[in-house]
């Protein structure tokens, strides 16, 4: 089943974020953004800043294995295709366009996407995890073992599928096919030797993700302390972000536009915070998060424009 395309996925997430702002109603979700403490969400800017850096040192792990694009002029490169990743539907917004950029340093593209991907698998899997643990707390440690079952038999299938048709799938993304199939199969090929000749750099790139993650959700928790809840829990809140993190990757909005934000409605009221509140944070977020991507962005483009000139 082919996912629906662009504009109807951002169709539909502006309906549903439109439909929780009535519900919950918006002058409820304005109030707390009127009382906000400044210095709260200035620590949330803070704590965005930092989890992007981290994962640009992530990506640029793997990106620079010959060592020829060091950090700082990588990072720019990063900034950017995160600010356009933002405000692009999907969640390879980012990684098509430091394909793009990376192409203008000469790099391959099967090589710059495999190296991505890579990245990208790690960062879902230890998001993943976080995730199902912030769940597991929410259902009880009675249904610990039944969802650790659940979730082992899943990946058994999925291994056994993947074996059984291993053959086929080679052939079908074999990297002497044209077109996109042997760009997919260069890829999976770049993706696992960067794994294998770093190993070191991949158990790095998991630690620096655990961190990352944590990070964000410690953003998270500032901006509700920022609005007032002082008491909450800030480990109760980190893998409770990383669950409405993982329904973004869902195809079906715009990342993550609408179905986040019912997600984390759901979530954080078992912490006692109103909807409304919760609706105003997950706003708030956003547009911080757009404004410290595009502002630097921004400014390269434009010296990088004039130099160019």
């Amino acid at each position: 089943m082919s996912r629906p395309p662009p504009h109807i996925r951002i169709i539909f997430g502006l309906f549903l974020l439109g439909v929780l702002i009535w519900y919950f109603d918006i002058s409820r979700i304005i109030k707390p953004l009127e009382m906000i403490d400044a210095t709260w969400m200035a620590i949330s800017a803070l704590l965005i800043i930092a989890s992007t850096l981290i994962s640009a040192v992530n990506l640029h792990l793997f990106i620079n294995q010959d060592g020829h694009l060091p950090l700082r002029t990588f990072l720019p490169l990063y900034w950017l295709s995160w600010a356009v990743g933002i405000v692009t539907p999907g969640q390879v917004g980012d990684i098509a366009s430091i394909t793009g950029l990376l192409k203008g340093k000469n790099m391959a593209w099967h090589t710059s996407l495999g190296r991505s991907i890579l990245d990208k698998l790690i960062s879902f899997t230890t998001m993943l995890a976080f995730a199902l643990y912030g769940m597991s707390i929410l259902i009880g440690t009675e249904m610990d073992h039944a969802m650790l079952e659940v979730a082992i038999i899943v990946a058994a299938l999925l291994m056994t599928s993947c074996y059984i048709g291993r053959g086929r799938i080679g052939r079908y993304f074999a990297t002497a096919n044209s077109g996109w199939r042997g760009l997919v199969g260069q890829a999976a090929a770049e993706l696992a030797a960067t794994a294998a000749r770093s190993p070191g750099k991949v158990l790095l790139n998991f630690s620096l993700t655990v961190a990352r993650i944590i990070l964000i959700g410690l953003c998270y928790w500032s901006m509700f302390v920022a609005m007032g809840h002082v008491g909450i829990d800030a480990r109760k809140v980190i893998p409770l972000v990383a669950a409405s993190s993982i329904v973004a990757y869902l195809p079906i909005s715009f990342n993550g536009l609408g179905t986040a934000d019912l997600a984390g409605v759901m979530l954080f009221s078992t912490l006692g915070i109103a909807p409304a509140e919760v609706l105003s944070a997950y706003m708030a977020l956003r547009l911080l998060v757009i404004g410290l991507a595009w502002a630097p962005a921004s400014l390269w483009l434009l010296f990088s424009g004039q130099r160019a000139s």
